[in-house]
């Protein structure tokens, strides 16, 4: 996955999305849970039906600590690292 040019960001993001999805971070949750929008868990989102444990972490694992942060923002550098300014 490497980010190549602007014209393919949506290719891009994607392909980073789908890597986040397969790979684990520090608690052994799939290191997407990082990226999503909303920062804290709500009650409703703790007791709401997942299809999967891998859902429910991804939505409900707490966005504390820099340990998962810090590897996402690593893929993301390293994958951009070859493009010239």
């Amino acid at each position: 996955m490497k980010f190549k040019s602007f014209t393919k960001w949506d290719v891009y993001i994607d392909s980073l999305f789908d890597y986040l999805d397969r790979v684990r971070g520090a608690a052994n949750t799939q290191l997407s849970y990082a990226t999503r929008d909303e920062s804290e868990v709500n009650s409703a989102d703790m007791s709401k039906k997942y299809d999967t444990l891998d859902e429910f972490y991804i939505r409900c694992v707490r966005h504390d600590g820099t340990t998962d942060n810090g590897r996402v923002w690593s893929e993301i550098k390293t994958s951009c690292f070859s493009i010239p300014a």
